[in-house]
């Protein structure tokens, strides 16, 4: 064959454009090396790709020059959406000491005995210089009140904090709305109970209403 002969030292597809010439005119073949000529087909072609689809000019399909298209910009996923918290407080609170008491659960000596809670409103969310609670009351002996026993432990803060008691794991406190604390897991006379304690300054916790 000497077709590949040609296309090796003649360095041109020659038998093509032979055929080329054959079939078409001199003048055509001509314009078709210059980019003119005749057109005797059309064709259109749809771009899958969407970048690509988005930065092509479709009358210039392809552009006369590749070089000269700029790259597409990658596509930047946005950031999730971080959802707000419930219960947001203010950028500040005022701390203020809390007092929530419980009801008498003994007389002794005609003397009614509560149990007291003390914390602050800001709990550990103020720092953890407010994040300590004292839960305390007096103990009685034959009709006679004793000293305070102290029982000390944390608060979160806020009108809905959960309290944790020290050595106390089954004692479970928690702070309802900014008006009362209900400890359940407390045992009387091997019964357990749910004490609840009484706030007795509920406006500590307008700022977050």
């Amino acid at each position: 064959m000497l077709e590949p002969y040609f296309n090796k030292y003649a360095g041109v597809q020659f038998f093509c454009d032979k055929a080329v010439i054959a079939d078409e005119s001199l003048s055509d073949v001509r314009g078709w090396v210059k980019g003119a000529g005749p057109q005797p087909l059309s064709q259109v072609y749809e771009y899958t790709d969407e970048i690509v689809k988005n930065n092509v000019d479709l009358k210039k399909c392809p552009p006369p020059n590749s070089e000269e298209q700029e790259e597409p910009r990658p596509v930047i996923p946005e950031p999730p959406k971080v959802p707000e918290p419930v219960e947001q407080p203010p950028a500040y609170i005022e701390p203020q000491l809390v007092t929530a008491v419980s009801p008498p659960i003994w007389i002794c000596g005609g003397v009614e005995l509560p149990w007291t809670i003390e914390f602050w409103n800001v709990g550990a969310g103020g720092g953890d210089e407010y994040s300590m609670i004292d839960v305390y009351a007096n103990g009685c002996n034959h009709d006679v009140v004793t000293e305070t026993t102290h029982w000390y432990g944390t608060f979160e803060g806020g009108p809905n904090g959960k309290m944790t008691l020290y050595d106390s794991e089954l004692i479970d406190c928690r702070l309802v709305d900014g008006e009362v604390v209900s400890c359940s897991g407390f045992t009387f006379f091997d019964e357990e109970i749910t004490l609840p304690f009484e706030v007795l300054n509920p406006e500590a916790f307008e700022d977050w209403k």
